[in-house]
């Protein structure tokens, strides 16, 4: 119906990222004013609340919940780069705290105990959520951007060069690769691998095109494409 359900304002300062709680009608967002404040807050969008905020020290790479809620976990450019803090308090806890490089993307898993990372320096790594214990890791393709996870966490889909990837997170290969000329952007269904890609129009026309694909585990089909408005 595109009808108006909610609305709600957190702050004076532009909102540049937001994600959803799994369970709860509840919302972490990302306050910036792009330059020397960055606020991480979490708000009751039903009753119009804010539950906690504390200042944090950069825009975040990646910003998630843990499925069941119990986290709300963040990445920054930083060696040490995941944070972990509770989700209803906003305490920071003292989880993953060994350093093991930048990064990008990220997934808790269903039992909030692993975590799986993707690292721009070419690297899928699995370790314990608490301890920050090494579990596994493989090498894969470097300087994936906006990685995100799709099929029950098994595979990764970014934007490479010119190129949409895929990911197996289990082994690191390269399991999908669509080149696009005039790749902007893309967003990943990630339950079921459909993805929505933007190209920047070839001409002088106002125009794009948005191809949308279906990912099969071995590789990209084209579903549909059409023309959008810039």
């Amino acid at each position: 119906s595109r009808a108006l359900t909610s609305k709600i304002q957190v702050s004076s300062l532009p909102i540049i990222e937001l994600v959803l709680h799994p369970t709860l009608p509840r919302a972490a967002v990302i306050e910036s004013d792009g330059l020397t404040i960055h606020r991480l807050s979490v708000w009751d969008w039903k009753n119009r609340k804010r539950i906690f905020s504390r200042d944090i020290e950069t825009v975040p790479l990646h910003l998630e919940f843990s499925p069941k809620g119990s986290f709300l976990a963040y990445s920054v450019a930083d060696w040490a780069s995941i944070t972990i803090i509770d989700a209803k308090t906003g305490s920071w806890l003292p989880y993953l705290q060994t350093g093991f490089g930048i990064v990008s993307s990220f997934k808790i898993s269903a039992k909030e105990d692993k975590v799986v990372a993707y690292l721009p320096s070419g690297s899928i790594q699995y370790r314990y959520l608490r301890t920050g214990a090494h579990i596994a890791d493989f090498p894969t393709l470097s300087n994936v951007e906006d990685p995100q996870f799709v099929r029950d966490n098994l595979y990764l889909i970014g934007r490479w060069e010119d190129s949409l990837v895929a990911l197996d997170l289990l082994t690191g290969n390269d399991v999908g690769n669509q080149r696009l000329p005039g790749f902007t952007g893309f967003t990943a269904n990630p339950d079921n691998g459909e993805t929505i890609c933007y190209l920047i129009p070839e001409d002088d026309e106002s125009v794009g095109r948005n191809l949308v694909f279906t990912f099969f585990g071995t590789g990209f089909r084209s579903k549909s494409t059409r023309r959008s408005e810039e």
